[in-house]
């Protein structure tokens, strides 16, 4: 079995309040379009259940296709959004090809929304992810010794992950203040 596992810490600021941040990142279809390589196909948005593709081609040949069940949990009072591993319908057969594999994973992230040491008015975003899947090998790949395919397969899934976390704050950056100048939350203090 093809091995991905890894995780990746971060720490973001937007110029507002821990409850102002909340309520940008508590919406799944919104944060979901900050990720790069991961793709939301299917919500529920009644229970809050979604699925997710995280899709890539390594190594110049290689696609990886990782599907992850996940359920957002939002705790306003604690200022903590966690998107939590979850198994839904209909289920993924792990499969491969000779340059492509596929299959069920595990997705996780925490956000924890703290007002800024430093700036009274930012708010700090302590944010952690994490992926993991086994897959089969892709057909190319089975010759290969499984210790040097597992070094590679790390070795490629940190360097993803710091690439998904750098473009999340990127892009939850960028479009925050096009957000906020169309949130009615700045005008009545309350959050939507």
């Amino acid at each position: 079995m093809l091995k991905i596992a890894g995780s990746a810490k971060l720490i973001l600021t937007l110029p507002t309040t821990p409850d102002i941040a909340f309520a940008y990142f508590s919406d799944m279809h919104r944060v979901s379009n900050f990720f790069k390589h991961i793709a939301l196909l299917h919500s529920d948005d009644d229970q809050q259940l979604y699925r997710l593709r995280y899709y890539t081609t390594e190594l110049g040949a290689y696609d990886i296709e990782i599907f992850a069940d996940v359920q957002l949990e939002a705790l306003l009072d604690e200022k903590i959004i966690r998107i939590i591993p979850t198994e839904s319908a209909p289920e993924v057969k792990p499969s491969a090809s000779m340059n492509s594999t596929s299959g069920r994973g595990l997705y996780s992230s925490e956000a924890i929304f703290l007002t800024d040491e430093e700036d009274e008015n930012c708010t700090r975003i302590e944010y952690t992810l994490q992926m993991q899947a086994q897959l089969p090998p892709p057909l190319g790949l089975r010759f290969m010794p499984g210790r040097i395919t597992g070094k590679i397969s790390q070795s490629i899934t940190n360097r993803r992950l710091r690439e998904i976390a750098d473009h999340f704050i990127t892009e939850s950056q960028n479009h925050f203040e096009t957000w906020y100048a169309e949130c009615p939350c700045h005008n009545n203090g309350g959050v939507s």
